[in-house]
């Protein structure tokens, strides 16, 4: 690795390469805060923005959670300044986008009021569909926190394999059940 790739990130950065599924990390500031301190990720102290007293805290992920970052910054060197530039109006029209008007509670409601009607969850709608890999994937990802019990383990590595056929039209959700496979698997 050279000196001049990034090693370092704040968990600001890190939820970001987690909305974009990279190397399984969450999604959320205060989930890779958590993360990091679970797994005793080494950190730092720098002055900056974005944390108390002009102070905030990077962490340096271990290996196998560095490589696949490195490997996406890669790809996107632009990332961190783009998504910086991020506003709520960008992110209120992508939610809209993918859920419409409707909350997602609202959406789940009308998919299990559909299924008692007419079996939908054997014939999900599309986007019913894409609500329950999320909700799967999220669920797998909560019991793969702490380590998972081998049976446990072994059916959502079982679950990541029935879903990846769907996944082909959705890249970025193969790619985090294709970590979510991996890490599942290291406890089967």
């Amino acid at each position: 690795m050279s000196s001049d790739v990034e090693t370092w990130f704040s968990s600001n950065e890190l939820s970001l390469l987690g909305e974009k599924f990279v190397a399984g990390l969450p999604s959320s500031m205060r989930g890779c805060t958590r993360r990091a301190q679970r797994e005793n990720w080494v950190s730092r102290q720098v002055k900056g923005s974005g944390g108390p007293g002009g102070v905030r805290t990077e962490y340096q992920p271990p290996v196998d959670v560095l490589v696949p970052i490195i490997d996406f910054l890669s790809a996107n060197p632009d990332f961190f300044s783009k998504s910086k530039s991020r506003s709520r109006a960008d992110l209120a029209k992508q939610s809209k986008e993918l859920f419409g008007d409707a909350p997602r509670r609202l959406l789940w409601e009308q998919a299990v009021y559909a299924a008692k009607e007419n079996d939908a969850l054997l014939a999900p709608s599309p986007e019913g569909r894409m609500l329950m890999l999320q909700m799967v994937v999220r669920v797998s990802e909560m019991k793969l926190q702490s380590p998972p019990a081998p049976d446990v383990a072994q059916k959502i590595v079982d679950l990541a394999e029935a879903w990846l056929p769907y996944c082909e039209q959705h890249p970025e959700m193969k790619q985090r059940l294709l970590a979510l496979k991996a890490s599942a698997a290291l406890f089967v």
